[in-house]
């Protein structure tokens, strides 16, 4: 039978021990925070859309852009929660160097959301830029302000617009030019093939997602590209009204309009409908194509360290 000594030295033995495995699991507590810890942070995203609505390129301009930061901000959030985005109103790019070089937390994500077309993005009807040009504003950005991976998205029409030196190309190119090689892994750039709307955030429905892939997709976009859906729509309405035929034109000539403003008739509500759910993603080495929603999610989704450390608390 033991003594009281023996059971007090037995629970001291016990105490020392759990105090051990207490402090072991501590010491893997912390240096797992160390490790994910800069991941775990919650980087900044930051979204720049137009705040003059005197200088509105559009009628609707205002509202409709301040509704779709918002929207891309609750998309952006879902997709990674641990992020902090800011929505950035600014009349003017002159603007943007003040927030760029006055940020305490790690950048994840530049967004502009505005328009644009194969050679500029416009803010509003007093400040747009060029490809070249915008990477030089992003080079005011400190660099020990950017995180591990960095992210540029233009919401604007036609700003990866295929088969030339667009924008989102000139942009790229510039921005890499700016950094080391290490860091230039870390850095995608997105931007739409053709016409942008809110919806672009959201997944494309099984027609849409067929029909662009059938190759119809890229055929109404080339059609609103190069030609436009204003004028055939005009020339159908005339060669149905009867003004065709008081003006010369012969049979031939309106089986060819009213086929192109068919054509046309056809980009526009695809366009309006999904199209502008497709865009471009540039890195450094790789181009993908895909839908808007797809290249947010790979470009946006929360780290593994940070979905650990989500799930377990420690």
């Amino acid at each position: 039978m033991k003594n009281k000594f023996d059971l007090t030295h037995s629970w001291l033995e016990m105490i020392s021990t759990a105090k051990t495995v207490y402090g072991f699991a501590t010491l893997v507590a912390i240096l797992f925070a160390m490790t994910c810890g800069s991941v775990a942070q919650a980087d900044d995203v930051l979204i720049f859309y137009n705040s003059d609505s005197k200088l509105a390129i559009s009628r609707h301009d205002g509202a409709l852009i301040t509704h779709n930061s918002e929207l891309l901000a609750k998309r952006i959030k879902s997709i990674n929660p641990e992020l902090n985005v800011r929505l950035e109103p600014i009349a003017s790019f002159q603007e943007v160097p003040n927030i760029l070089s006055s940020v305490t937390d790690k950048i994840r994500g530049v967004v502009f959301v505005g328009h644009g077309n194969s050679d500029v993005y416009a803010l509003n009807n007093q400040n747009r830029l060029g490809g070249s040009e915008m990477a030089e504003l992003m080079q005011l950005l400190p660099r020990e302000k950017v995180a591990d991976r960095l992210t540029f998205y233009f919401l604007g029409c036609q700003m990866a617009k295929e088969g030339t030196n667009n924008f989102q190309r000139r942009f790229t190119e510039r921005v890499m030019l700016q950094l080391p090689l290490d860091r230039r892994v870390g850095i995608d750039v997105i931007a739409h093939t053709s016409m942008s709307a809110y919806k672009s955030f959201n997944d494309p429905n099984f027609i849409h997602s067929a029909s662009y892939k059938s190759g119809l997709g890229r055929w109404a976009e080339k059609i609103t590209q190069n030609k436009g859906f204003v004028w055939p729509n005009l020339s159908f309405l005339m060669a149905t009204s009867g003004a065709a035929a008081v003006s010369g034109m012969d049979h031939a000539s309106m089986l060819q309009v009213g086929g192109a403003a068919l054509a046309a008739v056809f980009a526009k509500a695809y366009l309006e409908g999904g199209i502008s759910k497709y865009g471009t993603q540039l890195t450094s080495t790789t181009e993908v194509k895909q839908s808007i929603a797809s290249l947010l999610r790979t470009s946006f989704q929360a780290d593994q360290c940070q979905a650990v450390f989500k799930l377990r608390s420690l």
